[in-house]
């Protein structure tokens, strides 16, 4: 007898009314999460970028005061405190117009060439006589894509400030997973209900 109201209930008017609304909730909340994501990761993404320039361009008019004659030491005394909070993957560098690290926080990359497109391109223009603009690129690096910030000293170095777009964008893919396990309850305890009211 039970099984017969079961069976009469999946097959009636209502039950497919349920599925109906069922199907277009679910398609709301997947809608609703996509754009909510979208959003969230272009304006996180737009505030690290402004945020990783200006970092680049401070740092850019503090390499500009140390003295003419400056190494490791004198870098390392202004720019070692250079990260974006709470980004650990973040650091700064200076590059010369050869390509040459002048700067980094691992003191043994000091001296070697870096060959990521942004910067040669920036060098290239440098060495040409031009001065390019300060910018903000994103690049892959070892199988990770990373935001970095580049502004020109006056002596025509480059100043990198850079870190993983992984790391950025962690909050809102933390987010992401809070809304999509949210959404599960929610529909769960609508179904749920849905069943037992019916």
């Amino acid at each position: 007898m039970e099984g017969q109201k079961k069976t009469k209930f999946i097959n009636s008017i209502a039950a497919k009314i349920s599925m109906m609304t069922l199907a277009v909730v679910v398609l709301s909340v997947l809608v609703t999460i996509l754009s909510a994501i979208t959003a969230s990761r272009k304006t996180v993404s737009a505030a690290y970028a402004d945020y990783v320039m200006d970092l680049a361009a401070i740092s850019a008019e503090t390499v500009d005061l140390l003295p003419a004659e400056r190494g490791y030491t004198e870098y390392n005394s202004v720019l070692s405190y250079v990260s974006m909070r709470n980004v650990d993957s973040s650091y700064v560098c200076v590059i010369s117009p050869d390509c040459v690290l002048l700067y980094h926080p691992d003191e043994s990359m000091v001296g070697t060439t870096t060959d990521i497109p942004a910067v040669t391109e920036t060098a290239a223009e440098i060495r040409a006589g031009r001065t390019p603009e300060d910018k903000v690129v994103t690049y892959e690096y070892n199988g990770t894509t990373k935001y970095a910030g580049m502004a020109i000293t006056n002596k025509g170095n480059i100043v990198v400030v850079t870190a993983d777009e992984d790391e950025i964008l962690e909050p809102v893919n933390k987010m992401m997973m809070e809304m999509i396990y949210a959404s599960i309850i929610v529909l769960l305890v609508c179904v749920v209900i849905g069943y037992v009211v019916s």
